[in-house]
């Protein structure tokens, strides 16, 4: 499936042996049932606590109730390689789609969770507690997680957690930058809580016990944490996963300095916890040393033999500067040869070596027998210096390197900085690397700058990560697909095989019953470093070598870029209401969800995006007479001006996607009605690409509501901007290219704007990313092709580009930061559907028929 480009090629892992449940789709979704759509209801499984000590806070009630366990919906289906591919100027890749499910039959799409399908790494728009309870209870998830990096608020306050755009990490709630009118507030985490600290323990606490109930019995969860909070999360995870389960608390260095006026504070910190202590998975790394940190690892054993075979210490000067170390000498460290104790079989006699008399440190024996001290001299691996006792010689290139330990000095960062709370690489790798091995799957409830995600594909890992900012979504898609990472050498290959023996020195192996199966599972092919003791030389034992789990061998001329994934919703965005037989209570909002929208409604203003009027809700009411759809009548303002406009209102319960359908359903109970309304505002998490932005005379405002209004421990005054006007996109197709080839272009995406009453437009400058499903099938939306306007400068867009070569093809190239696509074929269904992503991450679709 590889293709030259330059001298290089390009490819992936997929991984054959693992398998997902079939989730629905926003196309497949709206058929289902009212039964399958209704959510699960899933009860926390907690330890007994028994008399163990415990944090004391005042705790929410009815935690014991358990968690609303709602299906997840497919919106993308994206596949890296096919992207790159067309880059190449290969052209459309359909047979990496049409393998992309796997699935038994085309029926089997509409059999939700009944089938074991290809996996496929995942991206969840969702809020985690939510999603990981969707996880247990409709996937059968307990125990698939071998680890998760849990990165959760520090704190109280949310500043250092707000990004309002792609495009700007640096606004802050407090500037007035920070609060544009193009954007709702968009933040990973907003952690200011009604309770204030009461909140924070309840909410960290209910995600700490759906994690646990995720993870496989060897595996482990990273939780990262300020020195705000370290000491209070540690006794919540004593409880949540038991005090003997803690494997270590490791600090890590993330500034050089701080402006504090006592101890300046310069270091996060990793609580590491099993699922089991007693069979949680570690491997352990080393750090690469130098010359020099290699002598001051040996400390004052290190020593030399030189060219003509005889041993001496290091001068001072040689251990300040090893470049004077005379050519040709091995780097030794004398390691002792005693145990501790008196033998009684005479192994704690004198050896004599050299025609030297060699006594036995007093109270201790041999560690080898005479004989095998003789082995050991006929090898040349004894060492003596004048006065010392006498040891066997450990070569330089028989140590790994100093053992990684809890203590993390090394500043970390994070490289090419995408997302105002992401965390350093080297740090989430090294989780990754001590707790995984390769095949194994990840979870990072708290996405953010998709670090997490980025590691664990770099190391060959699968991966599923949530955020409910679609800020961090939006991020991570870009980030994930254009990624490039070495490929690795995979162990179940010919390749692997063949690199196997080389570096074992031992016959290559016979391929597997079926052939090799490139499955990352099995392992990559590692660097080692013979283990030897004195024990193994002296017995000619065959030991396994220490492999090097974070230097894999590397397979040259291969540019690697992201496996399959896809991108996923808490709500479907086409959902079906029927004309007839209707139940009210299960498309509009009721009880406790109707009043916090009402009070947010009330509270904060309707954002109408760039340049565009605000409004502002003065008054709610009941709407008067019989209605099925509209909640209240509204009084409100445009900003800007002191004239009151009247207003219906109608509220989505949490689990709809609002289609055009009930948008006109709800526009002819206005004109039925007595009432006169000029404006139908809709409040919606989700709308369906047909929802009309005006229904005859009345004009309609579809407000987007954020989804951290699902979290009912946030208080009120955290929810600035609330709610924002969306829109569709407006969308050209160009046929007057050659062979009949056709392109799209995309000129922006139409909204309300409340001044005026009519559409206006958000432009190119809005969009962040736009994709285009070249043969829409009705069922799933297929990223084809994705292009980031404005992107040219981006780094990792670059890297990309240069890692292709020259092979790549201009147009596809000049296409991938344009709102134009390159020309493609007509559609065999006669169907293309184009999604846009503005840099705010509000997604709208839209599906067109082409001749």
């Amino acid at each position: 499936m590889a293709r030259r480009a330059a001298g290089r090629t390009t490819d992936q892992y997929t991984h054959p042996s693992a398998k997902r449940a079939n989730l629905p789709t926003e196309q497949t979704g709206k058929t289902m049932s009212d039964t399958d759509r209704r959510p699960v209801m899933r009860r926390p499984q907690t330890r007994e606590i028994d008399d163990e000590p415990v944090l004391a806070w005042n705790r929410r009630p009815g935690d014991a109730d358990g968690h609303a366990a709602h299906p997840l919906y497919v919106r993308e289906k994206v596949h890296p390689a096919a992207f790159v591919k067309l880059l190449q100027g290969s052209g459309e890749q359909p047979q990496l789609f049409h393998d992309f499910n796997g699935l038994p039959s085309a029926d089997a799409a509409y059999e939700w969770y009944q089938h074991a399908a290809n996996w496929s790494n995942r991206l969840i728009h969702g809020e985690c507690t939510r999603v990981m309870a969707s996880l247990l209870a409709r996937e059968s998830m307990a125990g698939k997680v071998q680890m998760i990096y849990f990165d959760p608020p520090y704190g109280m306050g949310y500043k250092s957690n707000f990004q309002v755009s792609v495009n700007q990490r640096d606004r802050t709630p407090e500037s007035a930058q920070g609060r544009p009118h193009d954007t709702r507030t968009i933040r990973a985490f907003r952690d200011t809580y009604e309770r204030n600290i009461h909140s924070y323990l309840d909410l960290t606490r209910e995600k700490l016990v759906l994690m646990r109930e995720l993870l496989a019995d060897s595996g482990s969860l990273f939780m990262q944490i300020g020195d705000e909070n370290v000491h209070r999360a540690a006794i919540l995870l004593d409880e949540v996963f038991g005090a003997e389960n803690r494997i270590a608390t490791i600090p890590f260095a993330t500034t050089s300095g701080s402006s504090s006026n006592t101890l300046p504070s310069v270091a996060d910190f990793l609580l590491w916890y099993a699922m089991d202590g007693e069979q949680v998975a570690y491997r352990q790394l080393y750090e690469s040393l130098s010359r020099a940190e290699q002598i001051d690892h040996m400390s004052s054993y290190a020593m030399l033999e030189l060219a003509d075979g005889s041993t001496r210490a290091l001068t001072p000067d040689e251990r300040r500067e090893p470049d004077r170390i005379p050519p040709g000498s091995r780097l030794f460290r004398r390691v002792g040869l005693t145990s501790q104790g008196v033998s009684t079989t005479g192994r704690s006699e004198p050896y004599v070596w050299n025609g030297k008399e060699h006594p036995c440190d007093p109270a201790r024996h041999w560690a080898v027998s005479h004989e095998g001290l003789d082995r050991l001299a006929e090898l040349d691996r004894l060492a003596a210096i004048e006065g010392g006792s006498l040891g066997w010689k450990r070569y330089e290139n028989e140590v790994p390197g100093r053992r990684i330990n809890n203590m993390w000095p090394q500043q970390s960062y994070a490289s090419d900085k995408r997302y105002v709370v992401q965390t350093a690489d080297s740090v989430i790798e090294r989780c990754v690397l001590m707790a995984t091995d390769p095949g194994d799957l990840v979870l990072d409830p708290t996405c953010g700058g998709a670090t997490t995600a980025v590691a664990a594909e770099k190391w060959g890992r699968r991966w599923i990560t949530c955020d409910t900012s679609p800020v961090a979504v939006s991020i991570a898609r870009q980030r994930l697909a254009t990624a490039t990472f070495p490929y690795w050498t995979l162990a179940d290959s010919a390749e692997g095989a063949l690199r196997v023996a080389e570096l074992s020195g031992k016959p290559e192996a016979d391929p597997p019953e079926g052939g090799w199966g490139d499955d990352p599972a099995r392992g990559f092919v590692y660097e080692r470093v013979p283990q030897v003791s004195a024990a193994v030389l002296a017995y000619d034992l065959d030991a396994d070598p220490i492999m090097l789990v974070d230097k894999p061998r590397k397979k040259r001329g291969v540019t690697r870029v992201a496996s399959p994934m896809t991108v996923e919703s808490e709500q479907p965005w086409a959902t079906v209401i029927p004309l007839e037989g209707t139940d009210d209570e299960m498309v509009v909002a009721h009880g406790d969800f109707c009043e916090a929208v009402e009070a947010a409604l009330l509270n904060h203003t309707v954002k109408g995006g760039r340049d565009r009027a605000d409004i502002t809700v003065r008054a709610l009411e009941p709407w008067p007479g019989d209605s099925h759809l509209l909640a209240w009548k509204a009084v409100y303002t445009i900003s800007g001006g002191a004239a009151e406009h009247t207003a219906a209102v109608m509220v989505a319960a949490e689990d709809v996607t609002v289609p055009g359908e009930m948008v006109r359903e709800a526009s002819r109970e206005i004109t039925d009605s007595a009432e006169r309304a000029d404006l139908l505002l809709v409040v919606a998490y989700a709308y369906a690409a047909d929802a009309p932005p005006k229904v005859g005379r009345i004009a309609v405002a579809r407000a987007q509501m954020n989804r951290d209004l699902m979290i009912r421990e946030l208080s009120d005054e955290a929810g600035h901007e609330a709610f924002v006007i969306v829109g569709e996109p407006d969308i050209r197709i160009l046929d007057d290219y050659p062979a009949g080839q056709i392109a799209v272009e995309v000129l922006g995406y139409d909204t309300f704007d409340p001044a005026t009453g009519n559409a206006a437009e958000g432009g190119p400058d809005d969009v962040a990313c736009w994709m285009l499903d070249t043969d829409h099938d009705g069922e799933s939306f297929y990223a084809r092709r994705i292009h980031f306007p404005g992107a040219d400068n981006d780094r990792q867009i670059k890297k990309l580009l240069k890692e292709l070569g020259r092979n790549a093809d201009e147009a596809e190239q000049e296409a991938l930061t344009a709102m134009r696509s390159a020309p493609f074929d007509p559609p065999e269904r006669a169907r293309i559907a184009v999604k846009i992503v503005t840099a705010t991450g509000m997604e709208m679709t839209t599906v067109h028929h082409v001749s």
